[in-house]
């Protein structure tokens, strides 16, 4: 018996140096990742732990969107991207302790289709929209499309039930014409009534609200 209540303390203490370590070097990680936004994008001055907090990095380049993003302690956090008539995809991910992070979308233009490369803390992802039509058609105006930019007019602040619409990319009324007269009626009707492009993120009880108020907006 004290054989056994032995091992059960050795395999205790094991278990409990080994979570040691691991949380030592998470919080190793999170102190370097900071040094590094510091050093090449100063200080964000956080005032409120527990908000969100976004700034936008100019990249001078229309295809690529950056951000540095403050994440509040203890909270679950969705990943929404999606093209028009393409469906969603995303992830999750659960922020422990508060952090920055860099936050990045890269646009890219194949023959056949568009990619949106995404990056931030939790790791990358990949999203196609495989329109040969639309593709053309996207790729010859992307400068002329409207672009919501989140905090494209400084610094703002969130609270956690709200959603982070970090981009959205939306056809502009001027053109609808050329829209109709370049792609099938299906794939235009979806680019009119969907932002051809979209990221999101925030906590599942923002997003409840975020979709509810989309389908009653939708009836």
């Amino acid at each position: 018996m004290t054989r056994i209540l032995n091992t059960l303390l050795i395999l205790v203490i094991v278990i409990g140096m080994v979570t040691w370590v691991r949380q030592r070097q998470s919080i190793g990680h999170q102190e370097r990742e900071y040094q590094r936004l510091a050093a090449n994008y100063g200080v964000l001055d956080v005032q409120d732990s527990k908000k969100f907090l976004v700034t936008r990095i100019d990249t001078d380049d229309p295809m690529h969107f950056l951000w540095r993003v403050y994440y509040p302690a203890k909270i679950s956090i969705l990943e929404r991207e999606s093209f028009a008539d393409s469906g969603k995809s995303g992830g999750s991910f659960t922020n422990i302790a508060a952090r920055e992070q860099l936050f990045r979308i890269r646009i890219e233009f194949t023959d056949t289709a568009i990619r949106a490369h995404i990056l931030d803390g939790s790791g990358g992802s990949l999203l196609s929209y495989n329109r040969a039509q639309s593709t053309d058609f996207l790729k010859a105006h992307w400068q002329d499309l409207e672009f919501d930019v989140l905090a494209a007019d400084g610094t703002r602040k969130f609270d956690t039930d709200e959603v982070l619409p970090f981009l959205r990319v939306r056809l502009p009324d001027d053109l609808i014409e050329e829209l109709d007269r370049s792609v099938s009626t299906k794939i235009a009707e979806s680019l009119k009534r969907e932002p051809i492009f979209e990221s999101l993120r925030g906590t599942p009880e923002a997003f409840e609200q975020w979709d509810r108020l989309a389908r009653e907006n939708a009836l």
